[in-house]
């Protein structure tokens, strides 16, 4: 029975560097490591040589670079200040 039969999907490269991304992105809120020192930390997974790297890399510092402008987009939209949240 392949995967697609059983019912479950193989991960596309991409997907995976949307994954580490977002594992990457959560270890910089909770370190301010730079993406670099982040990216070096997730390449010790087994699975992370399956992820594209480029992706990654334009996620995980594209949201860093950017993060002051999103956080402006969207705090007007919250009930809070985005400290608050968890």
């Amino acid at each position: 029975m392949t995967d697609t039969q059983s019912g479950s999907k193989s991960i596309t490269a991409r997907r995976r560097a949307r994954v580490y991304a977002l594992q990457g992105l959560y270890q910089w809120l909770l370190t301010g490591e730079h993406a670099r020192l982040i990216r070096a930390h997730l390449m010790q997974h087994p699975e992370y040589r399956k992820a594209d790297e480029t992706h990654f890399m334009t996620l995980l510092e594209g949201s860093i670079n950017t993060s002051a402008d999103l956080e402006g987009l969207f705090s007007p939209c919250l009930d809070r200040k985005v400290q608050e949240l968890s």
